[in-house]
């Protein structure tokens, strides 16, 4: 499939998404997770960072943070930047 066509899909764009399914849609964390999960699985989505974004539906999922506060995606995905080796806040991702 070397002509395939690709699909870059922002952090922004996944915090969008999750916010329609989760407020209009009223769907369950884990059936939100599963859908996010589920579109990074194809090859054709490109992400900038597909393991922070990851971890922040990981965070989202299990720890009920919520991923789009006040229309920000910041809570879970700084526990996702936080978890990173290297990071100044490395080790700290579980508290809060």
């Amino acid at each position: 499939m070397r002509n395939s066509p690709t699909l870059l899909l922002t952090d922004v764009v996944a915090a969008e998404t999750i916010f329609v399914l989760e407020s209009f849609y009223e769907a369950p964390r884990s059936e939100v997770a599963n859908a996010v999960h589920s579109l990074l699985s194809f090859e054709a989505v490109l992400c900038i960072d597909t393991a922070l974004l990851l971890r922040a539906v990981e965070v989202y999922e299990t720890d009920s943070i919520d991923f789009v506060e006040h229309a920000s995606w910041r809570p879970a995905t700084l526990v996702g930047f936080s978890d990173r080796e290297g990071s100044p806040m490395a080790g700290r991702g579980d508290s809060r």
